[in-house]
């Protein structure tokens, strides 16, 4: 957008193409085609944009969600880091209704829950995680530990031959299910 708007919209497509539902790339979009006089197009992409704006949370546009979210984020890693994992918690949980969809952060809100042996709770969240996106590999290993840490060995073991699959080489994994025995 910086004076060569064909090559914007290139770059646009492009990053629509990996992630249709990203709500400020059709907004720029649309800008860029309607610089274009591409009219036709314009009011599709506003649309999508405006939809996708508030998907996440009706509460709030994207532009503050994120920013709320964000903001969430960098204090609940402060409180982690001085070793209030209850206040981060509080942080991570408020992300989470914010942003369900941010994975990343799920995940924190996981690891405050086991380090406050809020087992369950956490145990739902990376669940979660894993629903949504199989491949988050840390929160399958972090799943298998607190299902050891829950006597369940058999899910343990499930969860860390899962992640050996995918990265076989990985030795921390292999002596996760070492730690198992037979």
């Amino acid at each position: 957008m910086m004076g060569d708007p064909e090559s914007a919209l290139e770059e646009f497509d492009a990053a629509l193409e990996i992630n249709d539902e990203y709500a400020e790339a059709h907004l720029n979009r649309a800008i860029v085609l309607n610089d274009l006089g591409c009219f036709d197009e314009v009011s599709d992409c506003f649309h999508r944009a405006s939809a996708l704006d508030l998907r996440d949370s009706r509460a709030f546009p994207s532009h503050m969600g994120n920013q709320l979210a964000n903001a969430h984020a960098r204090t609940g890693d402060l409180y982690l880091a001085a070793d209030r994992p209850e206040k981060a918690a509080a942080e991570y949980a408020a992300v989470v209704e914010i942003r369900p969809s941010y994975l990343d952060l799920r995940f924190k809100l996981a690891e405050a829950y086991m380090d406050l042996d809020m087992n369950e709770e956490a145990r739902l969240h990376l669940e979660e995680i894993l629903a949504l996106n199989p491949r988050f590999l840390g929160a399958r290993v972090r799943l298998g530990a607190l299902l050891g840490r829950l006597g369940d060995n058999d899910g343990a073991r499930r969860e860390w031959e899962r992640c050996a699959e995918r990265n076989p080489d990985d030795r921390r994994i292999q002596a996760y299910i070492a730690s198992l025995g037979d």
